[in-house]
């Protein structure tokens, strides 16, 4: 009797411990140490540059729009600039401070005294 007991015993030791391992998926898998990528969200970049430039200056409804407008104009060189392969770096840089300048030469004159000290400020920031 002593041994069909300890048979008994064995026999649901090896169930129980099996069905407990088996939950444990230990697998290593392709994706097992990748990041989630999830959709990023597209950002308007031209929004953003707008809402800080009012944030920062401190603009009225009528300068942000009009800023808004003269970086829309200019987006498309912008991206143009993002997305060349055949520039250099150096390239890139100099088209960008192209763009940046005729952008504050179109924005200064939307400004007040005290804004546009600042925004010189921060373009002088930008440059360094």
């Amino acid at each position: 009797m002593k041994l069909k007991a300890s048979y008994i015993f064995l026999l649901f030791a090896a169930l129980f411990t099996t069905a407990a391992s088996a939950q444990v998926d230990r697998r290593i898998g392709q994706g097992q140490y990748k990041r989630s990528r999830g959709k990023a969200e597209k950002i308007d970049f031209i929004q953003e540059s707008t809402d800080y430039l009012a944030k920062e200056l401190k603009l009225d409804d009528f300068q942000k729009a009009a800023v808004k407008s003269i970086m829309s104009d200019e987006k498309d060189a912008i991206m143009a600039i993002n997305e060349a392969t055949d520039m250099s770096d150096l390239e890139k840089r100099d088209k960008t401070r192209e763009i940046s300048q005729r952008i504050y030469k179109k924005v200064m004159p939307l400004l007040s005294k005290e804004q546009g000290e600042k925004y010189t400020k921060m373009e002088e920031a930008k440059k360094l």
